[in-house]
């Protein structure tokens, strides 16, 4: 594992850069970055999104108009273009590896790193179709062409064409990346080399946009027994320097037309208005509350509360999320939780957009395995129970949605109702895939926390603290299982190859999902059968009143 000697002025660098291209501009359909020195012409109608402030060399992103769909499979997706720098290197020569060490260690100098490392973190694999080089008046062009499944779907994959230039005076490396669903790349691969010959170099006003040779990961990603060793207040002091740096980076310059608002532990990015603002703040700070006070014991890390940023309207949140986030509202390595406003929908924003990605962020800064381990019903239960979160007052209070209520009325008049036992042993490999069942389910398991919530929950001893206790034992067992079954990465060259890599990852998951789930439940929820007695009896007056 990394030796955590260079921790600090890592972590630091991470906050220095979050503030990305503070003078790229964006007029008459060019990108044009003053600081770096080059400008672009992007396809025709295409518009700007927010860089997210946790990508160290994006420095512009832009989303094409128009939305395609997969033919394989329904999938919609706009295509889009990532603009990428990395600094150059006196006479052209990479910079020494960093004395760390190890895979995690390697320096993010260049476009193919950056991107396979991506993937790696994402749990991807990629296929190169092609790579070329070309020589050009101010400097080689390397042109790469990739392939790689989008999260979650096997059958349906992006395609990747990159143009990465290199500017001979000192070395520094612009590329310019579009994406699009491969089923449509063909017909759109005309627009894109369009603009990616209209790329030119100009002189830049700064040398370079951030130094290299630095850890990307903090010590508690890259070494979790380094980062528990430390004393509570060094690493608390640790968390809450790069939290005030995150905040004064994203406070000195944000995008065109955003405003920036802040709260006790927030800083809000608001592409909305200000009344609109405070409201979302009142929530965060109501549900950051009832988190502290029902999983504070998770672990004595200090949480950083990160930024929320609140876009336009759900287009341009669902816009900005496929571009930066493969769709989920909590962004880990910005630590950003996005949400829109959508006064209809509540202070919630998209139901889940702000309060469920404010829990995903506490739960994560408590301990990322908390989040990577979690057995399904428990984040299914919390994600339905938390998207009913309300303000009264300074208080987050949740009301049984009428949808809820129904179905609750519909499977116990029907007798089925699944017991406690019987809905906290199910993996969520076993979940129901119909869509009547799916939903009966999900419904049962948001009142499942809500009567683990409930004064009649809490005058039965065996369930006191009953989901702290289970998060705890989860993230006790994740590790477990990681030491049993370290990951081992093997490259592919081939689609076949690719493919079957996933489906052994997938088998490798499935046995991870029901090795912690039933380790668990042995620990935290072996109950004598007098007790289970107690609690199913309880439960089941809970759903008929």
């Amino acid at each position: 594992m990394p030796s955590p000697r260079t921790f600090f002025p890592a972590l630091l660098s991470i906050a220095l850069a979050v503030a990305g291209s503070a003078q790229a501009k964006f007029s008459n359909g060019t990108h044009e970055d003053a600081s770096i020195g080059f400008r672009v012409k992007v396809p025709d109608k295409w518009t700007p999104l927010p860089v997210d402030s946790s990508e160290k060399w994006v420095v512009g992103t832009y989303v094409a108009a128009n939305e395609r769909v997969g033919k394989t499979k329904e999938i919609p997706y706009r295509a889009h273009l990532r603009i990428m720098s990395f600094p150059g290197h006196k006479g052209g020569a990479e910079p020494a590896e960093s004395p760390k060490g190890g895979d995690e260690s390697k320096p993010q100098t260049n476009y193919k790193d950056w991107f396979v490392d991506g993937l790696k973190s994402s749990g991807l694999s990629y296929v190169a179709d092609s790579e070329k080089t070309e020589s050009l008046a101010d400097g080689p062009v390397t042109k790469l062409e990739f392939v790689t499944p989008r999260t979650g779907e096997k059958d349906s994959v992006l395609k990747y064409l990159c143009w990465v230039y290199q500017r001979k005076a000192d070395g520094t490396t612009v590329a310019l990346e579009f994406s699009q669903l491969s089923d449509h790349f063909k017909s759109d691969v005309g627009d894109f080399e369009q603009s990616l010959k209209t790329f030119k170099f100009l002189t830049p006003t700064t040398v370079s946009i951030a130094t290299p040779g630095t850890n990307e990961k903090p010590l508690w990603l890259s070494d979790r027994a380094a980062w528990q060793a430390m004393q509570k207040a060094a690493r608390h002091k640790v968390r809450e320097q790069l939290e005030a740096q995150q905040r004064q980076a994203i406070a000195s310059s944000p995008p065109a037309d955003w405003e920036v608002a802040t709260a006790k532990r927030f800083v809000v990015l608001s592409h909305s208005n200000p009344k609109y603002n405070a409201l979302v703040l009142d929530v965060a700070e109501a549900t950051w509350d009832w988190l502290d006070k029902r999983f504070g014991d998770l672990s004595d890390d200090y949480v950083m509360a990160g930024t929320i940023r609140i876009c336009r309207d759900k287009a341009e949140f669902d816009s900005y999320l496929k571009g930066v986030n493969e769709g989920d509202s909590f962004n880990t390595k910005s630590v950003e939780v996005v949400d829109f406003r959508d006064e209809d929908l509540g202070a919630a924003g998209g139901q889940l957009g702000l309060i469920g990605g404010l829990a995903n962020n506490y739960f994560y800064g408590k301990d990322p395995h908390a989040c990577a381990f979690v057995p399904t019903w428990l984040s299914t239960g919390l994600a339905n129970y938390l998207s009913s979160g309300e303000v009264a007052g300074k208080r987050l209070v949740f009301k049984s949605a009428n949808r809820e209520k129904a179905i609750i009325r519909e499977v116990t008049r029907d007798k089925a109702a699944r017991t406690f036992f019987d809905l906290i042993h199910t993996a969520g490999d076993d979940m129901p895939r119909d869509r009547q069942l799916a939903e009966r389910m999900a419904a049962q398991l948001g009142s499942l926390i809500r009567f683990l919530e409930s004064k009649d929950a809490e005058r039965i001893k065996p369930l006191a603290k009953f989901m702290s206790r289970y998060l705890v034992a989860t993230v006790k067992a994740g590790e477990q299982w990681k030491t049993q079954n370290p990951d081992v990465e093997k490259e592919v060259k081939t689609g076949a190859e690719a493919e079957e890599q996933a489906k052994a990852e997938a088998k490798k998951n499935k046995e991870m999902r029901r090795f912690i789930l039933d380790t668990v439940n042995k620990e935290v929820a072996g109950f004598a059968q007098k007790d289970w007695l107690v609690i199913e009896a309880a439960w089941k007056a809970w759903l008929s009143k």
